[in-house]
């Protein structure tokens, strides 16, 4: 699994995914700062399930509460790996995200599926258990859409295709 967009990993915290995982997750969260790309990729291959818009807040999007509370897209995607969603998360100067995709698209890994303007948060919801997905970033690195590796199936191999 590649990163979904240019960011700072500011948390990986073990969450409860009800909307489309359907229970506990890990919670990737990338914050994009100003200088990076705000593009937002598909970060696996698979098909959309799920697209749900929130309104929200535009606090700042580097605080975990920005999950909660901030204006967000959830996408949904049925990938090898099990059912696995990503969150494109507006904040303080972001004030608008943008979802090109929608249910039944099949996507590849690497595919533009929206952006952020400008800045913000995108969270990765990977579903745990034996199935699961293995986490390969730390807090605090900074990883670069479609070229960072974020996660792997478990037992799974780290080649880039």
């Amino acid at each position: 699994m590649l990163a979904p967009a240019d960011g700072l990993v500011v948390g990986i915290t073990e969450v409860e995914e009800p909307d489309y995982v359907g229970g506990p997750a890990t919670r990737v969260s990338i914050f994009l700062r100003l200088w990076d790309v705000h593009m937002t990729y598909a970060p696996v291959d698979g098909t959309i399930e799920h697209i749900a818009h929130r309104p929200g807040r535009f606090g700042n999007a580097g605080f975990a509460k920005a999950s909660e509370r901030n204006e967000a897209n959830s996408i949904g995607v049925r990938a090898a790996g099990g059912r696995l969603l990503f969150r494109q998360i507006a904040g303080m100067i972001a004030r608008r995200v943008v979802c090109h995709v929608k249910p039944g698209d099949e996507v590849r890994r690497g595919q533009r599926v929206g952006l952020i303007k400008f800045g913000s948060r995108v969270d990765v919801f990977l579903p745990r258990g034996a199935r699961g997905y293995e986490v390969l970033v730390e807090k605090g690195q900074h990883v670069r859409g479609i070229t960072s590796p974020i996660a792997r199936v478990r037992g799974a191999s780290l080649e880039v295709e």
